[in-house]
């Protein structure tokens, strides 16, 4: 385990990188005002009150949305509705019959034909702020920034882009080593903390899904038995993970002392905004601190393998080619290898 070869990947930061993120912002600060001169385009806001009567399957019910806004020309926006409110002002009235596929994403459409009636509200226009000191001013107010010029913030966007792209590929880095660690390692595994490790990543997945809003007709369209076997399969690689850096932790006598629990939980009391006390209490009753326990020594362990390995550093360009990225069912390894021990 000492000595391996890896290769740390860094990213580029380019002008193009730096002004895309301005452009971002630009966009966001953005405020839509209303277009009275012309007819709806690729690129308006449309906001319609809208009507859809079931004519196949018929159903009673009608589906009634008011204020809806449709951005023409964005991605994901039905043809039909893309086709039938271009060209309109407000109080334009267009009727258009939608035939959904059987696999459309929702599940009260699918597979339907509605006959729409759409009453044009409002065609809006988005109005970019001026690109000047002001704009950075106001961007650094809000973002609670250090900078008052436009070349200030360039400058502070490249040091956060050059930052960011350092701690992927440090990230990439660790989960790389955990990959070639266990690669040449193909020994039984306890069952019960296979299982045991599954539905830990298989709730870690669901909490991701609420946290993103995701709704819950949504989640029930996901085949979660296919779900289940791919988390086993994971699973089965964090415990083998986890075994072998608990070996390497015994063999180089690295262990987690009382200071890095503490440290770890004042961390945890900061970022979700309890005291300490509170929150050793609740790992306690949750019994909890082993598993944290476990995860700080699996970190110190990488730590030790990091600074052991023969690292080459690489530099690409993200825009012209495309990078590997790490697959969501092998995100923190290291973590899921301490819990699971």
């Amino acid at each position: 385990y000492k000595g391996l070869q890896l290769t740390k990947r860094v990213a580029q930061v380019t002008d193009e990188g730096v002004e895309k993120v301005i452009e971002d912002l630009r966009n966001n600060a953005a405020q839509l005002v209303p277009v009275e001169d012309r007819l709806s385009q690729t690129g308006d806001f449309v906001s319609v009150n809208l009507v859809g009567r079931y004519i196949d399957p018929v159903e009673e019910e009608d589906l009634k949305t008011e204020d809806l806004v449709v951005e023409l020309g964005a991605e994901g926006v039905h043809p039909d509705f893309e086709t039938n409110l271009t060209g309109v002002k407000e109080g334009d009235e267009r009727q258009f019959t939608v035939k959904y596929p059987e696999d459309f994403q929702s599940e009260g459409l699918a597979g339907k034909t509605l006959e729409f009636t759409a009453t044009i509200v409002a065609v809006k226009t988005k109005e970019l702020p001026e690109l000047d000191d002001e704009f950075a001013q106001e961007i650094a107010e809000e973002y609670s920034e250090d900078y008052s010029t436009l070349e200030e913030m360039r400058a502070q966007i490249r040091e956060n882009l050059i930052a960011n792209a350092e701690a992927e590929a440090e990230a990439a880095l660790r989960d790389n080593l955990l990959s070639l660690l266990a690669q040449d390692y193909d020994f039984p595994v306890p069952a019960p903390l296979i299982e045991r490790q599954a539905n830990s990543r298989l709730n870690n997945f669901v909490q991701q899904l609420f946290r993103s809003g995701m709704p819950p007709q949504a989640m029930r369209q996901i085949n979660w038995e296919e779900r289940k076997a791919l988390e086993l399969t994971n699973a089965l690689t964090d415990v083998r993970i986890a075994l072998l850096l608990g070996r390497i932790a015994e063999a180089e006598q690295i262990t987690v002392t009382q200071d890095d629990l503490d440290e770890e939980i004042e961390r945890i009391a900061e970022a979700v905004g309890q005291s300490r006390e509170q929150v050793e209490a609740r790992l306690t009753k949750e019994d909890s601190l082993s598993s944290i326990e476990s995860r700080l020594q699996s970190g110190k362990v990488v730590d030790f393998l990091i600074s052991q390995a023969e690292i080459a550093t690489e530099e690409f360009d993200p825009q012209a080619a495309t990078t590997p990225t790490l697959d969501e069912a092998s995100q923190d390894k290291a973590e899921g290898a301490g819990e699971s021990a």
